[in-house]
């Protein structure tokens, strides 16, 4: 919906409910496609909303349907974001997790391997899902033996994308905090490195924050980030300093 969901609402309208005969104008058309919506155990994905004014006057009235959004945009304010509370990356739960690969992947696959799949992927249905797709064809050809857990082509697009935003400072930020304990970092064991390296710490403090908003990194005082992410990370290039630290 990067250029509003009016004409998306209206397509819905038409192949669900047969509605072309509809008057109004093309957003009044879609506003009662949205009502219709909200008598329908539906789930509705929002992707790629720019902003929050974009969306707020398409959210389905009080009903049976559900709401699903996606945005790489840092502007999600109020009144939605206190409303919705963004907790960033959120792992399935283990008997989730383990359902799901069983389902996709198959008993025999999830018996020997779900267990070292569900860790490599961190609870992540992003990862969880082509790695047992992966499995399951494995196992239908018999050569489980084979299997390998690479990050996967879904979890590094959706990584690249916040990647892609930060400047030179946040990323040598990420990379040195890569390589620690993901699930437990002191701070200052991630920032004090960086500030040396590039000689101060005002800017490290404020690329810290950075990955804050992205929800990169999680935490104040100690800090974490996912280890699927910190694969990724520890993926890409170094990134150099000003002071030539890598």
């Amino acid at each position: 919906c990067s250029l509003g969901p009016t004409e998306e609402l209206l397509r819905i309208g038409r192949q669900c409910w047969g509605l072309d005969g509809l008057e109004g104008t093309a957003a009044e058309q879609a506003g009662q496609v949205l009502r219709l919506l909200a008598t329908e155990e539906v789930l509705l994905i929002y992707d790629n909303a720019i902003a929050v004014d974009v969306l707020a006057e398409w959210l389905p009235p009080e009903g049976k349907a559900h709401v699903l959004v996606s945005s790489v945009s840092r502007d999600w304010g109020p009144p939605l974001f206190q409303e919705w509370n963004p907790d960033g990356l959120q792992p399935l739960s283990r008997q989730s997790g383990e359902a799901l690969v069983e389902l996709i992947a198959g008993r025999k696959a999830a018996d020997q391997l779900g267990d070292q799949l569900l860790r490599s992927a961190g609870g992540l249905p992003m990862q969880i899902i082509p790695s047992a797709q992966a499995l399951g064809r494995l196992a239908r050809n018999g050569r489980l033996n084979r299997a390998e857990f690479l990050i996967s082509q879904e979890a590094e697009n959706s990584f690249a994308l916040p990647w892609g935003l930060l400047n030179s400072t946040a990323r040598l930020l990420l990379q040195a905090a890569a390589g620690l304990n993901t699930d437990a970092m002191a701070e200052s064991e991630v920032l004090l490195p960086v500030a040396e390296a590039l000689g101060g710490q005002r800017c490290v403090e404020d690329a810290l924050d950075e990955c804050r908003d992205l929800h990169l990194i999680e935490g104040i005082g100690s800090l974490r980030i996912h280890q699927l992410l910190a694969n990724f990370v520890a993926a890409q290039p170094a990134e150099p300093s000003s002071h030539g630290a890598s």
